[in-house]
């Protein structure tokens, strides 16, 4: 499975169009909050390890590829487990991270899941995702996705121009995670998760 995604920046004025054009046209509207760890990449090329928490469940997620163009592999996480999880990938090396807590509105529409992202209050952006069975599908899904941005008047981010603004939130709106001296309670104790 190839999840093909776009992602773009939502001017702060255009965040409520987006959100209400989402809620109308958009079927299975949910908004709920999201905490993700994105831990750093130990010098594997194209490669992103994280645990995400969101509407009571954890997912341990592994990304390969290019951005835009990546395999992703994800398992839920045992009710619980959060703690345990972040123990597992200390283990293997995995022991900063840059932490996102923040608001997602999603929904469906078109054969493609939306997601429009609030992480700080200024940095809005959103996020379209299919999933393609090879890289002939890959590269229609890829073509809809555009069509689809361009139909809902959303820019498109290049790779450089989402690398750069991933490190401007890390900056800004993200904060860091260390093992050695955050222990493997600290989700449960800050997040309750």
């Amino acid at each position: 499975m190839i999840d093909v995604e776009i992602r773009g920046p939502v001017a702060k004025k255009e965040y409520d169009r987006v959100k209400k054009l989402f809620s109308t046209a958009g079927e299975g509207v949910v908004a709920e909050h999201q905490t993700v760890v994105s831990y750093t990449d130990r010098g594997f090329n194209n490669r992103a390890v994280r645990l995400e928490y969101k509407n009571g469940a954890g997912v341990l997620c592994i990304e390969t590829g290019k951005t835009g163009d990546r395999k992703e592999i994800r398992t839920r996480l045992a009710h619980d487990s959060f703690s345990n999880a972040v123990c597992m990938l200390a283990e293997l090396g995995y022991k900063k991270a840059a932490v996102s807590a923040t608001e997602v509105f999603s929904c469906a529409y078109g054969g493609a899941f939306f997601s429009l992202y609030d992480p700080d209050g200024e940095s809005y952006y959103y996020e379209a995702v299919i999933s393609a069975n090879g890289p002939d599908e890959a590269k229609e899904a890829k073509e809809k996705l555009e069509k689809l941005a361009r139909k809902f008047k959303l820019p498109l981010w290049t790779p450089l121009h989402m690398l750069e603004f991933t490190r401007k939130l890390s900056e800004t709106a993200n904060s860091l995670y260390d093992y050695e001296t955050d222990g493997a309670e600290y989700f449960k104790n800050k997040f309750g998760i």
